[in-house]
């Protein structure tokens, strides 16, 4: 039993159920628990940058090679080039897909009046 309550998945899971138990039990609680969950978004918001320096920083530091430190920087860069170009090929590819009753065409224009048309918000951006 202490070995599942340790499991990460199962505190995961056990968390999410509790979340929509005490949403479907409590219905007032909505707004203060939106409250919370948005400081929450922007904490790990402010945390991320300093979490991937730090990271890298620590795992070039941790190679004692130097050569190794460029190996994989190389691999890293190629990965990356690689992976932009396959993403930019499958945006073309679907892009230029003909259109179907499933795929209708899509009206940017109209799209961004609507868009444009509402004001902004801290909700909604």
């Amino acid at each position: 039993m202490k070995k599942l309550l340790s499991n990460l998945n199962f505190q995961v899971l056990a968390g999410i159920l509790l979340g929509i138990v005490v949403g479907l039990t409590f219905k007032s609680f909505g707004p203060a628990a939106k409250v919370i969950s948005d400081l929450f978004i922007k904490l790990i918001t402010l945390l991320i940058p300093f979490i991937i320096f730090f990271t890298i920083v620590l795992g070039i530091a941790g190679m004692n090679d130097m050569k190794k430190v460029g190996r994989v920087g190389g691999k890293a860069l190629l990965y990356f080039e690689i992976m932009s170009t396959l993403a930019l090929l499958i945006g073309v590819i679907v892009g230029n897909l003909p259109v179907t009753k499933r795929r209708p065409r899509i009206c940017i224009g109209l799209i961004l009046s609507s868009i444009l048309s509402q004001p902004m918000s801290s909700t909604r951006f």
